[in-house]
């Protein structure tokens, strides 16, 4: 089902190990520094793990109630 609704692939073309410069007001969301961090930047370092983002998504729309928008599993009952 993920990969029909969904196509991912490394947010980073470099491979792990190489050098990569962040830069000085990165967005926090695409980057994540470990190690001795001090100053503003920019920031050299080693890339430790490439990421992972969305390239497709395929989603279907919503036709449902708002009340059933959030349940998982409906609840089952049995008729007597």
């Amino acid at each position: 089902v993920l990969q029909k609704m969904f196509a991912i692939e490394p947010a980073s073309s470099l491979t792990e190990g190489q050098s990569i410069k962040v830069p000085e007001n990165f967005d926090q969301g695409q980057y994540t520094l470990t190690g001795k961090i001090s100053g503003k930047g920019p920031f050299n370092g080693s890339l430790e793990h490439a990421g992972w983002k969305v390239t497709k998504t395929e989603i279907p729309l919503w036709n449902g109630t708002n009340e059933s928008a959030n349940i998982i599993a409906p609840t089952e009952v049995e008729v007597k």
